[in-house]
């Protein structure tokens, strides 16, 4: 599969660059900058969201949004053989060459040391898993047989406030005889019972707050609504809460909406406003 760059989206990132900074740093763009004009780019592969992975003039591989670009050879792209399913970016403090912050992979495995092995120029790399952020993984991949990585997205689940999802991963590593995930789910299951507890007595302060405007009171109000901690469960007014927290820009706010999108919890299922909303969550 062959793309190039549309002249549209050209045109509009000039017209984004006459914006206001302060204007400029509310939206999301991707710049064509590493991308000539008319050439044609080879998709290696389409990852989770339907972004292209795609190496641009600098030589690196990225993940892009495809609408950026104009299909102009619909080929398959060459069949994906490696791969466990799970997505992961850099996002460690300082660039250990040739990674940079910010880059996304695709993790092919986890070595003996319980390292990513992630795919660089052509060649397998481990580096470690501390060096990244979990962006997220398919569901019944292969990825989810290692505990490892259970034990990683149980975390980023529980994390995100989604207990049940945490507690079935954690679950199932602590199965596995994983002595990682067995403390983190009695961890979770203590973690739900306190946050539960601490929403009951202070739900109405929480309310108050986000009425005055206050991001993180909004963001914690909409878990309460979402999960009925301390209120009656109303997953609609858990969305409406999630929103006037994401349009301040509260980073874990734009994901839980992201997921209410995904999962049309709240609202009607929306993928695209989904992925809309985790391209801000991961690029700002």
């Amino acid at each position: 599969m062959k793309v190039i760059v549309k002249e549209s989206y050209r045109q509009a990132e000039t017209e984004f660059y006459k914006l206001p900074k302060k204007v400029r740093d509310q939206l999301l763009f991707f710049s064509c900058d590493d991308f000539i004009s008319g050439k044609e780019y080879e998709v290696i592969s389409i990852e989770k969201h339907g972004w292209y992975k795609i190496v641009d003039e600098s030589g690196e591989d990225y993940l892009f949004p495809p609408e950026m670009f104009d299909i102009v050879d619909n080929s398959p792209c060459p069949e994906k053989k490696d791969g466990i399913g799970l997505f992961v970016k850099y996002s460690a403090q300082k660039d250990i060459p040739p990674l940079k912050k910010e880059q996304i992979f695709s993790v092919l495995n986890i070595d003996e040391n319980e390292n990513y092995v992630i795919l660089l120029n052509g060649v397998p790399s481990s580096f470690p898993t501390e060096c990244f952020e979990i962006m997220g993984w398919i569901d019944d991949s292969p990825c989810l047989n290692i505990p490892i990585v259970l034990y990683l997205c149980g975390l980023w689940e529980q994390e995100h406030g989604r207990f049940e999802e945490a507690f079935t991963l954690l679950k199932k590593g602590a199965d596995m005889n994983d002595m990682r995930c067995k403390n983190a789910l009695a961890e979770c299951l203590a973690c739900e019972d306190r946050i539960k507890e601490k929403a009951h007595v202070n739900f109405y302060n929480k309310l108050l707050c986000a009425k005055k405007g206050d991001a993180e009171a909004q963001l914690e109000l909409g878990k309460c609504f979402e999960f009925g901690w301390g209120t009656e469960k109303n997953v609609k007014k858990a969305v409406k809460w999630y929103k006037k927290s994401a349009k301040q820009g509260n980073q874990k706010a734009i994901s839980q909406l992201a997921y209410c999108y995904d999962m049309g919890i709240g609202v009607r299922k929306n993928p695209r406003k989904a992925k809309k909303l985790l391209n801000r969550y991961h690029y700002g």
